[in-house]
C-alpha cells in the first residue's frame, strides 16, 4: 500500500502545480530557450516532455529516461521566416542502471535588427523634434546561447489496482533529474549572462504484463519545472541591469503504444506550461514499419487557437532524420531539420 500512495502522489502532483504562477519573473529574460529543441518536438506542437527517445530529452525534462538507448542530435533551423538561425548539438549518455548524463548547446542569432534613435522620456509631442519619423540608424546583431548539462536516475517499482478479486500489477517507474544551464546573450555591444538549473519529474506507467508477456502501452506523466532554482540574467550596462529568470511549470500527459506490422508505434500527447501566460502544446505522432514517422499538433494559449505545426522522419537502422513546419499567427513559418544517431 505504501507504494501505491506514492504512486497516487506522483500522479497528482502535476495537478497540485498547475496553478502555481511567478509574476517577479521577467518575462523575456532568456526567453529563447523557451523555442524548443529538436524536429520531432516542434512537429509534435512542443508536446516532448513527455517522450522518452531523443538525445535532446534533458531540455524538455530533466528526468530523462535513460534505460532508453543514447545517441546524438544535431538540428538546424531556420525560425520565423528566416529572422533567427538556430543550431543546437545534444548528447546522452546512459550510464550503469538507469542513470545517465547528457549534455547540449543551444545557439540563436539574429542579423540586421534595425536601430532607431531613442526617444527622451516624457516627451512632449507636440514638438516635432520630439517625435520619431521612424528612419532606421543602422543595424546590429543578436545572439544567444545556452550549455545544459544534465544527470538523472529512475526507480522502478509495481503499481497495484484492487479492481477485482485478484490484484493487478502495473510495472511502473519514477525519474527525476537535475539540469545545470549557463546562459549567455549580446544584444548590440552589451553581454549579459546567468546561471540556472531545472529539475524534472516523469512518472511512468506500463499496462499489465500477461503471460510473462509485457505490455505494449504506457502512460507518462511529467512535471518539469525550467529555472527551477531562480538566478538572474545580469547585463554590463552602466547600471548592471538584472532580471530575474522566468520560472516556468510545464505538466504532461501522453499516452503510446508498440505495435507489430504497419503501425508501428502510436503516440498522443498533451501538454501545458505557464511561460507566456500559459501555452497548451498538442501532439499525434504515428510510425509506419519502424522506419517512417508522421506527426501533427499544435500550440498557443488557446485551445481554439492553435498554431499548426507538421513533422515528418525517416530512421535507417541507426540513424533518423526529421522535419518540422511551423506556422505562427504573426509571423513567418518556422523550418526545422534534425539528424540524429542512436548508439
Amino acid at each position: 500500500m505504501r507504494k501505491l500512495s506514492v504512486a497516487i502522489y506522483w500522479l497528482l502532483l502535476p495537478l497540485l502545480m498547475a496553478g502555481v504562477k511567478t509574476a517577479s519573473a521577467s518575462e523575456y529574460a532568456a526567453d529563447f530557450l523557451y523555442l524548443g529543441v529538436g524536429a520531432s518536438a516542434a512537429g509534435m506542437g512542443g508536446a516532448w516532455a513527455t517522450a522518452a527517445t531523443g538525445a535532446e530529452n534533458c531540455y524538455w525534462n530533466a528526468a530523462v529516461d535513460y534505460d532508453t538507448p543514447g545517441g546524438i542530435m544535431a538540428e538546424q533551423a531556420m525560425q520565423f521566416g528566416g529572422l533567427s538561425s538556430w543550431q543546437a548539438v545534444f548528447g546522452k549518455l546512459p550510464i550503469g542502471h538507469s542513470t545517465g548524463v547528457s549534455a547540449g548547446i543551444i545557439y540563436n542569432h539574429i542579423a540586421d535588427l534595425l536601430r532607431y534613435d531613442p526617444l527622451p522620456s516624457g516627451r512632449d509631442l507636440t514638438q516635432p523634434d520630439q517625435r520619431s519619423d521612424f528612419t532606421p540608424l543602422g543595424s546590429f546583431n543578436a545572439s544567444s546561447a545556452a550549455l545544459l548539462v544534465n544527470v538523472a536516475h529512475s526507480t522502478s517499482f509495481r503499481l497495484l489496482l484492487r479492481t477485482g478479486l485478484i490484484p493487478t500489477e502495473l510495472p511502473s517507474s519514477i525519474h527525476y533529474g537535475l539540469n545545470l544551464k549557463f546562459i549567455s546573450e549580446t544584444i548590440d555591444t552589451f553581454n549579459g549572462s546567468a546561471l540556472s538549473g531545472d529539475f524534472g519529474l516523469r512518472l511512468v506507467v506500463s499496462g499489465p504484463t500477461i503471460n510473462k508477456v509485457k505490455s505494449s502501452t504506457r502512460i507518462i506523466m511529467v512535471l518539469s519545472i525550467q529555472n527551477a532554482f531562480g538566478g538572474d540574467q545580469t547585463w554590463d550596462t552602466a547600471d548592471n541591469t538584472a532580471e530575474q529568470l522566468h520560472r516556468n511549470f510545464r505538466m504532461g500527459i501522453a499516452w503510446q503504444a508498440d505495435y507489430d506490422g504497419l503501425f508501428s508505434h502510436l503516440r498522443v500527447a498533451a501538454e501545458r506550461d505557464t511561460y507566456a501566460d500559459d501555452s497548451f502544446h498538442l501532439g499525434l505522432a504515428i510510425e509506419l514499419m519502424k522506419s517512417v514517422s508522421i506527426r501533427g499538433g499544435g500550440s498557443g494559449n488557446r485551445l481554439s487557437q492553435l498554431d499548426p505545426t507538421f513533422g515528418t522522419g525517416l530512421r535507417y537502422r541507426n540513424m533518423q532524420v526529421d522535419y518540422a513546419f511551423v506556422l505562427h499567427s504573426e509571423l513567418e513559418a518556422t523550418h526545422r531539420v534534425s539528424l540524429a544517431f542512436a548508439l
